[in-house]
């Protein structure tokens, strides 16, 4: 062989080992990342969050389709493993049944149930796609192992997405949390962690690429003591928004997901971490005192603050009425994306008892109210599809609000009433009819 040929073949095996070499190395780089592709990838269609579900719950509590509705019904409030799974509810028929359309399925646990596999304790659903996901806990020998789980909504298929996160055992029983759970544009936001009695509770952050499977822990140590939770979930545009509650001050923050990057909402003095996207540039939020709602411009860092006021009317010595603006007490602000909703909760005693009031002002997007409606009267006392008859009680009712989803056309109340067996009663009432001031409250079902 010539000189110069045998050069060039000595230099392409060097090339070729090169490479090799090179593949060697990142493939186990990748895996001493700690960064997790788990399952299988699906093409997903990048999906916005429905902001009217938004609620302190930090999880979607009730799922709404066309056809019906999602719901987990939990063993706390189930008081037994009867009825405790992932659960439909046919909307045209209302019947209620387990998540699961495999043949002959006893729905007891068993490894191949779709609803009730005890396999996994589930701790946060959401509805994306054509999928319920699930935030989940299985427990082996050796780990306790938070991961996330998908549904098919005709109860066909229970997939394992992937692992958030491995908790090794040590000693005890340790249970895991999830404290916020949202997807929007194919990113996951899950607040997590681990707590066991007699021990101090871990908790952490975990942003999910459903794409790709890649897990990312935003904190300097992924599951610490030391950890702030995140808590009251958002999303718009390309940013999702989070709250933390740092000593004394509640701070609003930012994760873009374009790029990873975080970034805090420099906010006006008392936020209470209420707050509401109405758009990309526009977040309107409330401060302790309940009398005002304030709009933050991230563009700009611009805050403004708007007094909440209503008329009330008083007669003089001579009878003559006389009208005055005073501020109210607001409880809560929401939004569908176009209008705003702030809600107000009060009692007013009479001889015998006292009436609930639960009074919802709108607002257009330039803050200009456009309607006010008392739902207290419609929900303090009702009567199911069986005729039962159900009262509110106090404790329940303060934090109704918190359980609102304004989804549009369709405005979805959850009442949990103390002291029955059931966990949330659902009603819907029409955002038409609000806005005209006169809504007519339907009874859809009651969760397990």
């Amino acid at each position: 062989m010539a000189k110069g040929r045998r050069k060039q073949v000595v230099l392409g095996l060097l090339m070729l080992s090169m490479v090799a070499l090179a593949g060697c190395a990142k493939e186990k780089a990748g895996e001493e990342g700690g960064k997790k592709n788990v399952g299988i990838r699906r093409e997903l269609e990048p999906l916005d969050y429905n902001r009217g579900y938004a609620s302190t719950t930090d999880y979607q509590t009730v799922m709404v389709t066309e056809k019906g509705y999602y719901y987990y019904n939990t063993r706390e409030y189930s008081g037994s493993n009867e009825t405790m799974g992932l659960r439909y509810v046919d909307a045209e028929t209302g019947t209620d049944i387990f998540l699961c359309n495999k043949p002959e399925c006893r729905h007891d646990g068993n490894q191949f149930c779709s609803a009730t596999n005890k396999k996994y304790e589930i701790s946060a659903t959401f509805l994306y796609g054509d999928r319920i996901y699930a935030v989940a806990t299985e427990e082996t020998d050796t780990q306790y192992l938070m991961k996330l789980l998908s549904v098919t909504l005709d109860g066909s298929e229970l997939n394992e997405e992937l692992t958030v996160y491995t908790l090794e055992k040590t000693g005890g029983k340790w249970f895991g949390n999830c404290y916020g759970f949202l997807i929007h544009r194919n990113t996951a936001i899950i607040g997590f962690g681990f707590s066991a009695a007699g021990e101090v509770a871990t908790r952490g952050t975990a942003i999910v690429n459903l794409n790709t499977g890649e897990v990312v822990y935003p904190d300097e140590e992924p599951l610490s003591a030391e950890n702030i939770g995140i808590n009251n979930l958002n999303a718009c545009g390309d940013t999702i928004y989070y709250c933390k509650k740092e000593g004394k001050k509640s701070v609003l923050y930012r994760y873009h997901i374009t790029d990873g990057t975080v970034e805090s909402c420099e906010l006006l003095p008392g936020f209470n971490q209420k707050y509401a996207v109405l758009d990309e540039d526009t977040i309107v939020y409330m401060k302790s005192s309940g009398r005002a709602i304030c709009v933050y411009r991230p563009s700009t860092g611009e805050n403004t603050e708007h007094r909440l006021l209503k008329t009330e009317i008083s007669y003089d010595e001579d009878g003559k009425e006389i009208e005055k603006s005073v501020e109210y007490e607001a409880h809560g602000v929401k939004t569908d994306g176009t209008y705003l909703y702030v809600s107000q909760q009060m009692a007013t005693f009479r001889e015998f008892g006292r009436d609930f009031h639960f009074i919802i002002h709108v607002f257009d997007r330039n803050l200009n109210e456009i309607a006010v409606v008392d739902m207290g009267p419609l929900l303090e006392t009702f009567q199911t599809d069986t005729g039962e008859e159900v009262v509110a009680s106090d404790a329940a009712w303060r934090e109704i609000g918190e359980y609102v989803m304004y989804l549009g056309e369709d405005i979805y109340f959850l009442s949990y009433i103390m002291g029955t067996n059931l966990n949330y009663y659902v009603h819907r009432c029409k955002r038409s009819d609000l806005l005209a001031g006169n809504p007519q409250l339907e009874f859809l079902f009651g969760m397990k």
